[in-house]
């Protein structure tokens, strides 16, 4: 049966044919602008927002693709899925594609040197174009810049961008302004032009104040990243004023409950701590915690965070017991949310352990440390960061509880580990080390204990600032090592050997066996081995006297030594002939005005009045004084000393035992009293006073020839 049908119908029909199609190809469209402006965000938010992070390419192409959905209202696998769709159309319709969008497919792709090319020659093209068109110009060279920077060709990118500048201004498009700027900033960064940075990021910032007004989100925005600059360039004052303003501003713009004021109160808190004003910062942190609790909730991964930057900030000032009740309370809400295992949770409860362990509570800790050892290898792996920093903590409990031999063994295992998967002279390998040779020492394993405080010590005088606890500590371990019998038998024996074997092989009295005897001498007076160090200066005094000869000035000088040791010993008749004739000898061998005169009529001085010739001592210490005061060329501490000495001296009848602990000599440059005294300590050993030991700097462990230089005897 033949159905027929009107030509209205069919005309209703073709139509609704011909609405489909539009309708799909508006859909499709529609699709393909959405790709596009996928490919057209990631160059920026790569460059810009995740430049500085450290992560991998991989860790910043997803990062990127989550910022880029946040802008379009996408999740980052629809980005993700329409950026390789973009690529793939890119590829295949080659020709009726914008070779901008060919270079941004290349960067998406990091095809660096490629995405560069293409964006310069685009650029060059709109240049040439018979309408100029200026904004495919600043189109193609922020492109170009992008890619120069990613190829740490910072100059190159400022170049670019100062040309695509030329092309705008902040008044007539400030989000492009902005975005060029803010690229011109991170290849000052790049450049390690500090100043440039800091200016151009404080531009960006002003002009969105003037433009925008203060209370703008984008100025507020812009004014904070300025103060964070400040601060990781070290302008510690300037954050903290900067970061106040912008607190001030957003607490206005937001209010004081808001997450974007406690992000800023944050920031003022770590300015503060930075700047030695930790309990500033606490006070901060604490309302951050308050807040933080009220607005998103106890056990929020936020107030977690917060919560732990509290304890670190009460660690700092030593608040061990706030720390461990803060650490508790971290543990308790996290396990909650995240779980026993979660590493929140495990970093809270090592806190805990550390804060008890800091307050003298040992057993509780090795009771908490060793139950963290199991639950952090069974989470992290054994040699994961924290497993070993609860074993180097056990170590270190282990040692206040004086069980040695058991700390010995883990910390040795820790330090191995550390060793093979941390950088070289890692600090907490470093601490390790330090912690191991204690074990080591206390158990009388010298040599071997000797061999890690030295390399300890060393490290720390090149890392560590001055005042750092750290070099106290190996300070007090060098110290320790130097009280004990066996350990000074073996550093003697240690600088006296290669003397002895240089001896046995040149002859006692050749120059470079007397400069090195001359060390050990200078050695022993400084480890307060003065009868020793007496000793071996009288040997050199006899092996001058045969090479060099009574007048020459290396033999007035040891000769000076020799004084100086008796003096030392109490000698003070013996000491007083001997600086009489060093003084002779000098008057003959040099200038009149020579310090090196004036030194020695001091130490006369000081020696007479020990000896009770008080008259004489007073004349002399006064003349040799008043000669130098005013001189430039000699050391003010030692000056300094004399005048003290002086001050002592008007005001005595009696004999005293005057301070002979001169700083140096009253020469500058220092001359012989390099090899006469180790260098001042850093701290005192515990218990070490009165005990008639001085405290040793950790570098005076270090074998002859590295520390002190050795006096050169000419014949």
């Amino acid at each position: 049966m033949l159905v027929f049908t009107s030509p209205m119908v069919l005309s209703l029909r073709a139509s609704h044919v011909i609405l489909t199609f539009f309708l799909l190809g508006l859909m499709t469209l529609s699709g393909m602008a959405e790709d596009m402006d996928c490919l057209r965000e990631f160059p920026a938010l790569y460059s810009l927002q995740t430049g500085e992070t450290g992560e991998n390419r991989d860790q910043r192409a997803a990062r990127t693709q989550a910022l880029i959905g946040i802008h379009l209202h996408m999740t980052p696998e629809d980005v993700g899925k329409a950026l390789s769709a973009v690529l793939k159309n890119v590829r295949q319709k080659s020709d009726g594609v914008a070779k901008v969008d060919h270079a941004r497919a290349r960067f998406v792709e990091g095809v660096y040197e490629q995405a560069l090319t293409l964006a310069l020659e685009a650029g060059d093209q709109a240049h040439r174009a018979a309408s100029r068109r200026p904004e495919s110009i600043i189109e193609a060279l922020q492109l170009a810049a992008f890619a120069a920077l990613e190829l740490s060709r910072f100059e190159d990118a400022v170049k670019y961008l100062s040309v695509a500048l030329g092309e705008t201004s902040a008044d007539r498009d400030l989000k492009l302004w902005t975005q060029l700027q803010s690229a011109t900033a991170r290849a000052y960064g790049g450049m390690k032009m500090d100043k440039d940075q800091e200016q151009t990021m404080r531009l960006i910032y002003t002009e969105h104040e003037r433009i925008r007004g203060e209370r703008d989100p984008e100025t507020i925005k812009h004014h904070s990243a300025y103060a964070g600059l400040l601060y990781q360039n070290g302008r510690d004052a300037d954050a903290e004023r900067e970061t106040r303003d912008v607190l001030k501003v957003t607490e206005i713009v937001h209010g004081p409950m808001h997450e974007q004021t406690q992000i800023l109160r944050k920031n003022l808190a770590r300015v503060l701590e930075v700047n030695g004003r930790a309990a500033e910062g606490e006070a901060l942190r604490r309302k951050v915690v308050v807040v933080q609790m009220e607005t998103l909730g106890e056990g929020a991964a936020g107030t977690l965070r917060s919560r732990e930057q509290l304890v670190k900030n009460l660690f700092e000032q030593k608040k061990f017991g706030e720390a461990e009740s803060e650490a508790l309370i971290l543990v308790k809400s996290s396990s909650k949310v995240n779980g026993p295992d979660s590493a929140i949770t495990l970093a809270a409860r090592i806190s805990a352990a550390l804060a008890a362990f800091e307050q003298g509570h040992h057993e509780q800790a090795l009771g908490e440390l060793e139950a963290l050892q199991t639950d952090c290898v069974r989470v992290f792996g054994e040699e994961h960061v924290d497993s070993l920093r609860v074993r180097h903590a056990m170590g270190t409990c282990l040692n206040a509880l004086k069980r040695y031999e058991h700390a010995e063994a883990i910390l040795a295992d820790v330090f191995e580990i550390r060793k093979r998967i941390l950088p070289a002279e890692d600090l907490n390998t470093l601490e390790t080390q330090h912690q191991w040779s204690i074990a080591l020492l206390r158990q009388n394993k010298l040599k071997s204990a000797l061999v890690e405080i030295r390399i300890v010590a060393n490290s720390y005088k090149r890392l560590l600032k001055e005042g750092d606890p750290r070099l106290a500590a190996i300070d007090n371990s060098a110290s320790e090592f130097m009280q004990l019998e066996a350990g000074r038998k073996i550093l003697i024996e240690e600088q006296a050997a290669p003397v002895e074997a240089k001896a046995r092989q040149l002859g006692e009295n050749h120059v470079d066996v007397l400069n090195m005897r001359a060390a050990l001498a200078g050695y022993l007076s400084g480890i307060g081995e003065a009868k020793a160090s007496h000793a071996e200066y009288e040997k050199v005094l006899a092996g001058c006297l045969q090479t060099l000869g009574k007048k020459h000035l290396g033999t007035v000088d040891v000769m000076q030594k020799v004084a100086a040791g008796q003096q030392a010993l109490g000698l003070y008749a013996e000491a007083e002939k001997n600086y009489r004739q060093v003084l002779a000898l000098r008057s003959a061998l040099v200038k009149p005005g020579d310090v090196s005169l004036q030194e020695t009529r001091y130490q006369l001085g000081v020696c007479l009045g020990q000896g009770g010739k008080l008259k004489e001592s007073q004349e002399l210490v006064e003349s040799s004084y008043m000669a130098v005061k005013d001189r430039k060329d000699v050391n003010p501490a030692y000056v300094a000393q004399m005048k003290g000495t002086l001050d002592q001296l008007r005001q005595l009848r009696v004999p005293v035992p005057l301070e002979l602990n001169v700083p140096g000599t009253l020469q500058q440059p220092v001359s012989m009293s390099g090899a006469d005294k180790a260098a001042p300590p850093l701290i005192g050993a515990p218990g070490a006073a009165g005990a008639g030991v001085p405290s040793a700097d950790p570098a005076s462990l270090i074998p002859s020839g590295t520390i002190q230089k050795p006096v050169e005897y000419k014949p």
